[in-house]
């Protein structure tokens, strides 16, 4: 590769890891360059702005390794090494593109002033001028390469107008008083919390829900921040076996018949595990930026939101907003849906502040039937519908009526078919 002639205004890896998820995309190469802005004059060390220009005159969307190593055969043996990175599967994709475009903006500056340098001294021009000309000519470079989301509200109605035209990607999360109140299920682009009291619940129902996901052939993220992936996915096949997980801990796990229906269990093989106890707000990104662009998931489930851990240099309600508001940009930008468990504070709040609140599309809380006073259930549930933002809201059981029931079999979580017998809005 040629030497980079701007030393620490180039980055070569960078650059490297950009194209190489462009070329390990399962989708279309031209829609992502489109989407994030890329030119082949943000490159700076060749063949990769040839590359780019390859991508974006493609009529099928995408160049194939055939197609580079015939167009650009002397590069055949860089082209192998990049789609051999495997997609630079844990970059941030947005954050790395973000840096390419200020290094290439950086080297317009450090080439504006270098010509200007040169000129200071020309005596056929005076200063007055040359500062007009600068000004002209720093106003085009501003213009032309400063990259903005504005675009007019004509050309947003025939955003609208085309949307019409494709099929809503949903996913029902197989409980029916879930999926009324979401529209139909999970929409990518959008983040969904449940919150609940500790000991209430939130991991039965992420694991239910992943479940059910799982069945359905959606394929999405599970990170696992407290409990294992290995103890949430035995509640899972304890479910489908009709047992509790308790069986897999007790003298029962080595009864023969027990191992022989574990063995039944036909996995579907949509669920991507991510154990990380404790996990770190920056691990947080790089996880799931990694599930998207080398497993193309739906979405991710978090459980739970508490459990992401910060830098320590601010104070935890600061930290938690920016997660939240995170997480929230991340699925709009990425198209991917986020179902995150939070945890319930005893003044009925969600604990480290509104950040949830304010970023989400749809906050929930699980709460059990009945009050202190007169004693919980101990399997009916029902959810308070906290926040919606594009939604009506809905009834979803109360203190008296449980819209779910916890099943001891796993155990999860069951529709009570609440929806069948009150309309309430």
């Amino acid at each position: 590769m040629e030497q980079d002639r701007l030393g620490e205004l180039s980055d070569s890896n960078l650059e490297c890891a950009i194209v190489s998820v462009l070329l390990c995309t399962t989708g279309s190469q031209k829609e992502m360059i489109d989407r994030y802005q890329i030119k082949p004059e943000h490159f700076h060390c060749m063949p990769l702005p040839r590359i780019i220009e390859l991508m974006q005159g493609s009529e099928e969307g995408n160049v194939s390794f055939y197609t580079l190593s015939l167009r650009i055969p002397e590069h055949k043996d860089l082209i192998t090494k990049l789609i051999g990175l495997g997609g630079a599967a844990r970059i941030n994709f947005k954050s790395v593109v973000q840096s390419l475009i200020d290094l290439y903006k950086r080297r317009l500056v450090q080439e504006f002033l270098r010509v200007y340098g040169l000129r200071m001294w020309e005596t056929e021009v005076t200063a007055s001028e040359m500062l007009q000309q600068m000004n002209r000519d720093f106003t085009e470079i501003t213009k032309n390469q400063t990259l903005t989301n504005m675009q007019s509200s004509t050309v947003v109605s025939e955003q609208i107008l085309a949307d019409l035209n494709t099929i809503p990607e949903i996913s029902s999360v197989g409980i029916e008083v879930f999926d009324r109140a979401m529209g139909g299920g999970l929409y990518r682009g959008k983040a969904y919390a449940v919150a609940a009291r500790k000991k209430t619940g939130k991991t039965i129902l992420a694991a239910t829900i992943s479940s059910n996901l799982n069945e359905a052939g959606k394929k999405h993220l599970f990170i696992a921040a407290e409990m294992s992936s290995k103890e949430i996915h035995q509640r899972v096949i304890a479910r489908h076996i009709n047992k509790n997980t308790i069986a897999f801990i007790s003298r029962e796990k080595g009864n023969e018949t027990f191992k022989a229906q574990v063995m039944g269990y036909k996995d579907a093989g949509n669920v991507l595990y991510a154990d990380e106890a404790g996990i770190k707000f920056k691990r947080l990104k790089e996880v799931v930026s990694a599930a998207i662009y080398k497993h193309n998931i739906e979405g991710f489930i978090l459980d739970y939101f508490q459990l992401v851990g910060g830098s320590g240099r601010e104070g935890l309600t600061s930290h938690y907003d920016e997660v939240a508001q995170w997480i929230a940009t991340f699925c709009r930008e990425n198209n991917v849906w986020a179902l995150v468990m939070a945890q319930m504070n005893q003044t009925d709040n969600i604990r480290g502040g509104e950040g949830i609140r304010l970023a989400f599309d749809q906050v929930y809380e699980l709460k059990r039937c009945g009050n202190e006073e007169e004693g919980y259930s101990n399997n009916g549930f029902w959810i308070d519908q906290m926040d919606t933002r594009y939604t009506p809201w809905c009834k979803m059981g109360d203190e008296k009526i449980a819209s779910l029931i916890m099943e001891m079999t796993g155990p999860h979580f069951r529709d009570n078919n609440y929806n069948q017998f009150h309309n309430e809005y």
